[in-house]
């Protein structure tokens, strides 16, 4: 008898290889959309600190308090969204979760007396101590 057609084994082959291929591709685009999100996510941080450099443009004493004995200003989110192009509300791209206003922007004054521009969640530099 001349059978044509595949045996039980061998689609169960092709499956199993199926799924495992399937498997591979979505880790890979999972690890991607993570990416993309947390890019996301650093440039929403960088327009953050941005604000703040046009909030201390704006009033250059604010600068005045930054010494040695108080290396860090202080800067809510919420001051940057009266003043500058942020938009309420701000969502994090990681979780779609919106940002609490009351989040701040350090500016701190480093131990060689730069001025830098740091989201409180990011990993700030230390300052003077």
């Amino acid at each position: 008898m001349n059978k044509k057609g595949f045996t039980l084994i061998e689609m169960m082959t092709v499956i199993i290889i199926l799924l495992l291929l399937a498997t591979i591709v979505l880790v890979g685009v999972s690890k991607a959309f993570k990416a993309i999100k947390m890019n996301a996510y650093y440039m929403l941080t960088n327009e953050f600190e941005a604000a703040a450099r046009e909030y201390i443009k704006l009033d250059k004493n604010k600068l005045k308090g930054l010494s040695k004995a108080t290396p860090i200003l202080e800067i809510e989110l919420g001051d940057l969204i009266n003043i500058n192009n942020l938009k309420e509300p701000l969502i994090d791209p990681r979780d779609d979760s919106v940002i609490p206003l009351n989040k701040k922007v350090l500016v701190i004054l480093t131990e060689n007396n730069q001025i830098q521009y740091c989201y409180e969640d990011n990993d700030c530099p230390n300052p003077i101590e």
